[in-house]
């Protein structure tokens, strides 16, 4: 599938919603082995210091900083309240840039089946903010998004 993908001229790759260390490690073998453009590698949070499987995120940034295939490292389709911790463990790991895409911050409830707000969540454009302060570049949004949390975020960080 990446050959295929590859071969359609892409200026760069996303590998994305990572749970685990080893997944990211196979992904950046592969990129080497196919010589592909470079990809920014995001991973799947749990809380403010670990990925999904409970690795640390800095110990994975740390060892794709050295990665020349790795154009970024991020994180997404977590919680936006751990973001700001997960940028400033990243970026004391790495100069490359980082992006995050988190999700809304809402918590499904399976007696309702319905997705419920966070009590006293900040607005997308406020935790942007945050984010960019502590050294997120390229930021967005996943699960749950809307465009109106994307023109908040875009109106927070517009010069």
């Amino acid at each position: 599938r990446l050959k295929t993908l590859v071969s359609a001229g892409p200026d760069l790759l996303a590998c994305e919603t990572l749970p685990c260390f080893a997944e990211a490690r196979a992904l950046v073998r592969l990129l080497e082995d196919l010589d592909t453009p470079p990809a920014w590698f995001s991973f799947s949070a749990r809380d403010g210091q670990n990925i999904n499987s409970g690795e640390a995120v800095r110990d994975c940034a740390q060892w794709l900083d050295g990665k020349p295939c790795v154009a970024a490292i991020g994180i997404n389709c977590t919680d936006p309240l751990h973001v700001a911790s997960l940028v400033r463990e990243i970026r004391s790991m790495t100069d490359k840039p980082v992006v995050v895409y988190p999700n809304k911050g809402r918590v499904y409830n399976s007696l309702t089946n319905a997705w419920t707000p966070k009590p006293d969540l900040p607005s997308f454009g406020e935790m942007a903010l945050q984010w960019a302060k502590h050294g997120a570049r390229l930021i967005g949004g996943c699960c749950r998004t809307t465009p109106e949390d994307i023109r908040q975020l875009a109106l927070a960080l517009k010069p």
